[in-house]
């Protein structure tokens, strides 16, 4: 926001309650050993593993809603947080997992092929959205399916990440890593923008630290 927000609240008596932070990570050329070698080792130590799914339909008809549910799970202890309901949980997944490149989406699953933990990512449609000039009709769509569908991009949005909290703090958060990290090199990705996280997330703000 720009500066005069600040400012414009703080004359009504207003004080900050909390921040959210967001990363900008540079992806390494290649994917680093360490990552590949700890996600192994938690692999084996939790018995789970990447389940590639490659489409909305095989998502929903392998694990239901189990995805979403990961995500009230994970979230559920963070400030202001309001879980969904089974009506909202149908219409994000109907309106959303359909346009999205599942090369972007890492499901980890465990032996008794439970979902433990969801990543979620798209290409940045900001440039699309102005080409459009915010108007999908008649052919503003186009600008948008391009982005959606690119096989080279320079911005990258990184959207949700979630463990379900029984699997929090084993080093699940390697396997995302591991997975996603080929498909950044492979779609030329420069920079991925994190989604917004709270500055008392220190969790979160871990899983981030190693990276550029």
């Amino acid at each position: 926001n720009y500066p005069y927000y600040v400012r414009h609240f703080e004359a009504y008596g207003l004080t900050k309650e909390i921040d959210w932070i967001e990363y900008q990570m540079t992806p390494p050329a290649e994917v680093p050993e360490r990552v590949l070698r700890v996600s192994k080792i938690v692999q084996e130590r939790s018995h789970v593993h990447v389940d590639k799914v490659r489409s909305a339909k095989e998502l929903s008809r392998k694990y239901g809603l189990q995805f979403m549910d990961v995500f009230d799970a994970a979230y559920q202890h963070l400030y202001n947080f309001q879980p969904m309901t089974q009506r909202q949980k149908e219409y994000y997944r109907d309106l959303y997992f359909p346009l999205i490149n599942f090369d972007f989406v890492t499901v980890i699953v465990n032996d008794a092929n439970e979902v433990v933990g969801v990543g979620v990512g798209m290409p940045n449609i900001s440039q699309a959205v102005r080409k459009c000039g915010g108007k999908l009709f008649p052919f503003g769509w186009y600008h948008i399916w391009k982005a959606l569908h690119a096989k080279k991009m320079d911005y990258f949005d990184l959207l949700l990440i979630g463990v379900r909290p029984d699997y929090q703090r084993r080093g699940i958060d390697s396997l995302f890593f591991a997975d996603m990290l080929p498909y950044f090199i492979k779609y030329g990705i420069k920079h991925v923008d994190t989604t917004a996280m709270l500055e008392t997330n220190n969790k979160i703000h871990a899983v981030f630290a190693p990276y550029d």
